[in-house]
């Protein structure tokens, strides 16, 4: 039988101190590490406790269980992302909607192949729940974000085509887990990045009419 875990999508606490964010982000880190090690089946609570040498009680004041961590580890990972990403657009303003795509997805794809494998091992055999709520919650952030950078007034948004934007975020998410999945350890993709760059890229601006 399968392990389906509830994830609680409202954490169950968020660290706001510098000494608690620190023992949140090594809950995280040896997470992931025992993750690489054994493979989501035998990751549990107690290995992760033991890893990150946090007690018991501290762990579970953030997460209720080892998908609630997964989970985490994720959103940590996307926050980490677009906060860099805003930086780079933020200096680059008042350029063209298709460099902002040719930053988008260079960026992303580069991002996820410096994480590849560490997805690889959360996306490899876990259940199909859990797949769906991190799929949300990527393609979530990724909409949330191009929303607040480029449209944060109400009726920009609607201006900007909802439907398109969305299908463009799930081609693009469904092309980082394509990448996710077919990781190979001690294979070097990086020849053929650029040019899946580029072509995705050519993909999605012919999509939204910017080519």
């Amino acid at each position: 039988m399968s392990r389906v875990q509830k994830t609680d999508k409202k954490q169950r606490r968020r660290p706001k101190q510098q000494r608690s964010i620190a023992r949140y982000n090594a809950v995280l880190d040896a997470a992931a590490r025992v993750l690489m090690r054994q493979g989501y089946r035998k990751l549990t609570m107690s290995e992760i406790c033991l890893e990150s040498g946090q007690a018991y009680a501290t762990v579970y004041q953030y997460f209720g269980n080892t998908d609630d961590v997964l989970a985490g580890w994720v959103n940590r990972l996307m926050d980490q992302f677009f906060l860099s990403l805003s930086v780079k657009v933020r200096a680059n303003s008042r350029q063209s909607q298709a460099f902002y795509v040719d930053v988008l997805i260079h960026d992303t794809l580069h991002h996820i192949e410096e994480h590849a494998l560490v997805l690889y091992f959360l996306f490899d055999g876990i259940p199909q729940l859990l797949t769906s709520n991190l799929v949300q919650t990527m393609e979530e952030k990724t909409l949330w974000w191009i929303y607040a950078e480029f449209y944060p007034e109400p009726a920009a948004n609607q201006a900007a085509g909802y439907s398109p934007l969305i299908m463009t975020v799930k081609v693009i998410i469904g092309y980082w887990l394509q990448r996710i999945l077919t990781y190979r350890k001690g294979e070097s993709r990086n020849a053929a990045l650029a040019q899946e760059i580029e072509e995705l890229a050519t993909l999605v601006k012919r999509y939204l009419c910017l080519e």
